[in-house]
């Protein structure tokens, strides 16, 4: 017993010794990426810009899952107000086919060798049969207490609007980019994305176009985004990875409250929604994931730093911290969400 007890420690203790001097030399070794200083640009017209966005959110460019119910000819009418609204961006830009109701620009760069990047935003919103709710109408593009209040200001015009109101000031610097740079506005993102998103990445595919990297929505540049990390962190926003859509329904002879014939169909239901609910799917740590988890342990303090740079060891102890918050759970997992009910 006395002989083992010692072997037994040593067993114990060497992976944790094996981690702490992996971290010790991962932090040793680790570079900040550079910044390349750039003049700072005074942006003057940033009232203006929040009325553009106002302007933007005012046209109900409401996607149905049932086309029929699009009103397609605000979305006509949004393209006419981006044309004149950045009249720069639509003229010096090449349009792309990337469906009827899509907006698809290239803007080239310098390095034809650089593989191009991608930015991202969608034109529709969902509808707002809650209006009565809201503070401000929902398409009224109300400025107010320093924000746009409206459907789509933060989901997600406001990126949409961003991305050109970006593009628009340094066309007119007559700066051109050093890599390529492709613009998609998808119109039913909301809805599936069958006419907008997939119609734009079969464009993609079929003219073999690969990127550097995406930016769509998803994460933000978050201020306490994890306790021991003061700097902001830029979170990987990858928490809706594919989806599908199914519907449930339970049919079954009625009865009277008085006598009923349990378990009635709205039990049978409940039922099924608890047990598809405690059964999620698997947690994995993808490579984006995993990248953006050794970034937040080379810079944060060396204690923390230990589980984050030594996956291989810790990756249990992560993925259960992660589960049990509802912000990081679903970047480790696809979701599952029960979302409507009628009957």
């Amino acid at each position: 017993m006395v002989i083992w007890l010692p072997l037994a420690l040593v067993v114990i203790l060497s992976p944790l010794v094996v981690a702490i001097a992996r971290a010790i030399v991962l932090r040793l070794r680790y570079k900040p990426p550079q910044r390349r200083e750039r003049e700072a640009r005074q942006i003057d017209s940033l009232q203006q810009s929040a009325k553009n966005l106002a302007k933007a959110v005012s046209f109900p460019t409401v996607s149905y899952v049932d086309r029929s119910k699009t009103d397609f000819e605000v979305f006509h009418q949004f393209r006419a107000f981006l044309k004149e609204t950045y009249p720069t961006t639509f003229t010096t830009l090449q349009h792309l086919d990337g469906g009827e109701f899509n907006i698809l620009l290239y803007w080239e760069g310098e390095d034809k060798e650089l593989l191009p990047a991608l930015l991202m935003a969608h034109q529709d919103v969902v509808a707002a049969d809650d209006a009565e709710e809201w503070r401000y109408p929902p398409f009224s593009a109300t400025i107010e207490e320093g924000y746009v209040w409206g459907r789509g200001s933060f989901d997600i015009k406001g990126q949409l609007i961003a991305i050109l109101e970006s593009v628009e000031r340094l066309l007119k610097e007559g700066v051109r980019p050093q890599r390529s740079w492709y613009i998609a506005f998808g119109c039913d993102e909301e809805v599936r994305g069958e006419h907008g998103a997939q119609k734009i990445a079969h464009y993609f595919h079929t003219n073999n176009i690969r990127f550097a990297f995406v930016l769509d929505e998803g994460g933000v540049v978050a201020d306490n985004f994890i306790s021991f990390i003061k700097r902001p962190v830029a979170v990987v926003g990858m928490a809706e990875k594919g989806f599908v859509n199914l519907s449930i329904e339970v049919t079954k002879e009625g009865g009277h409250s008085s006598s009923p014939l349990n378990p009635t169909p709205v039990g049978l239901l409940g039922r099924a929604i608890w047990r598809l609910e405690r059964r999620k799917f698997k947690s994995e740590i993808t490579p984006p994931i995993k990248e953006m988890l050794t970034i937040i342990g080379l810079n944060s303090s060396f204690l923390f730093s230990i589980p984050l740079l030594n996956l291989w060891l810790f990756k249990p102890l992560i993925v259960a911290i992660f589960a049990r918050n509802q912000a990081t759970d679903p970047l480790m997992r696809t979701t599952l969400a029960v979302t409507m009910a009628q009957g």
